[in-house]
């Protein structure tokens, strides 16, 4: 009888298999069950104390998952605010050799007096090194998020401080330019997108998202979802804003004699304020132009939010912070070596095939863009380089780095690029892409995804 209770007991103990509860709370009769299982435990011999304590556990972590909400919430907060999480998994030696190559090809830049020296010379050395595959410290070079996140409203701020009265008054003259801008986006999306469907290997997906003239990561999902190639679409997209940082300089420089190559406005001292006043106005209206980027979900909030808040404090008078020179000339290195660093893992066919295609839109590109500045300057009277570069697809910070750097209007630049990014986003929208994905005849389809195979799906039950 003693051998039949043994059995009987093991085998009861063998049935009552931990209770998972689940993520959600658990209800009462789940603590019940916990507590029979603990009575048979307690029952059972002297060498299963250690099954006891262990039901002991689970019953003492089922009454604690009551305050799960809570405790989700807390471990959120303290994963949200983690270091890492800015900082990425880059290796510190990896930043501190990026930064390097970038500040000695901007140095080298700006000895050769190049347009926008540090933000060119910190592109090129950084991406050739990327391209090639050298490796700069344990990796390849990278730059942190971190980095990118204290650069980018920098420069919002800074170009927000120049927002002054006359600028305000100047502002309804520009509703022709911004007409003119909803024609001259489907205009340059359509053409752009033929020209892509030209070579054999860019198919029609491809080349639709590739060519939308704004909203890199959403066009880029968006084709991805279309089926297009992620990768071409990624290189056409960078190469296109490279491309615009690279030859719009040059070219307006070359056309219009204007001096590129200085560094973009800002102040070496603090003018009339105590120089920490200065730093403490600045960091105080960067950081609620963020805060007020992020809630109002406005593209590229981490830089037209500063923007905004930036121009509205200068503007009414309540500041007149201003962004120091050398902090500029670190944002341009910063931003120029995320730009370079995305070459990395490219093979060299496809690079070349991007380069070609970016060389071609790009011509076709400006050509359209000088032809609507020329036309629009004539009409309005505003400067026509300043609308070529408020037309030019390239990216918004990078922009208006330029148009700062030629004494240009950012203000104005950087609001028809705000209201580029919107129509792009919304014209992939209103525009459905399976006209654009469905080829019958394979017309943009590469070798590779042209199948000759019969397609069964109606022959077959």
């Amino acid at each position: 009888m003693v051998v039949l209770r043994r059995q009987n007991s093991s085998r009861a103990l063998a049935k009552d298999k931990p209770i998972q509860c689940g993520k959600r709370p658990p209800d009462r009769d789940c603590v019940f069950q916990l507590l029979d299982q603990n009575r048979t435990a307690s029952r059972s011999s002297h060498g299963l104390r250690l099954s006891q304590k262990k039901r002991i556990f689970e019953y003492s972590v089922c009454i604690c998952r009551h305050l799960a909400p809570l405790h989700l919430l807390f471990r959120r907060a303290v994963e949200m605010t983690r270091f890492r999480l800015l900082w990425g998994h880059t290796h510190p030696r990896t930043v501190l050799a990026t930064i390097t190559l970038a500040i000695t090809g901007g140095a080298f830049a700006a000895w050769l007096n190049l347009p926008l020296a540090w933000l060119l010379g910190s592109v090129v050395a950084v991406g050739l090194v990327a391209a090639l595959g050298i490796r700069i410290g344990p990796d390849s070079p990278d730059l942190p998020p971190l980095a990118r996140a204290i650069a980018i409203p920098l420069i919002g701020t800074g170009i927000g401080a120049g927002f002054t009265p006359a600028i305000v008054a100047e502002m309804p003259r520009w509703w022709i330019t911004i007409l003119a801008l909803l024609i001259f986006l489907p205009v340059l999306h359509h053409l752009v997108y033929r020209l892509f469907l030209l070579s054999p290997h860019v198919s029609r997906p491809t080349a639709w998202y590739s060519a939308v003239p704004g909203g890199l990561v959403e066009s880029i999902e968006l084709g991805q979802a279309a089926g297009g190639d992620v990768q071409m679409m990624t290189m056409l997209h960078v190469l296109r804003m490279i491309a615009c940082v690279v030859l719009v300089p040059f070219g307006l420089a070359l056309v219009s004699g204007l001096d590129t190559a200085s560094v973009v406005a800002g102040s070496d001292s603090a003018s009339d304020l105590v120089w920490w006043r200065n730093v403490i106005e600045g960091v105080a209206i960067t950081l609620a132009g963020v805060i007020t980027g992020r809630f109002a979900r406005l593209p590229a909030a981490s830089f037209f939010g500063p923007l905004l808040v930036s121009a509205v404090c200068h503007a009414s008078g309540l500041s007149s912070a201003t962004i120091s020179v050398w902090v500029i000339v670190a944002a341009q290195i910063v931003i120029g070596a995320s730009l370079g660093a995305r070459f990395e893992g490219i093979s060299s066919s496809k690079l070349m095939l991007a380069i070609r295609l970016t060389m071609v839109s790009s011509v076709a590109t400006y050509a359209l863009g000088a032809l609507f500045a020329w036309t629009l300057a004539r009409l309005s009277g505003i400067n026509a380089y300043a609308i070529f570069l408020a037309y030019a697809p390239g990216g918004i910070i990078e922009m208006s780095l330029i148009a700062m750097a030629m004494q240009l209007n950012p203000i104005f630049v950087s609001t028809h690029h705000l209201l580029r990014i919107m129509v792009a986003m919304v014209g992939m929208r209103l525009v459905h892409p399976k006209e654009h994905t469905l080829d019958p005849l394979h017309l943009g389809a590469t070798p590779e995804e042209v199948s000759c195979e019969p397609d069964r799906s109606e022959t077959e039950p």
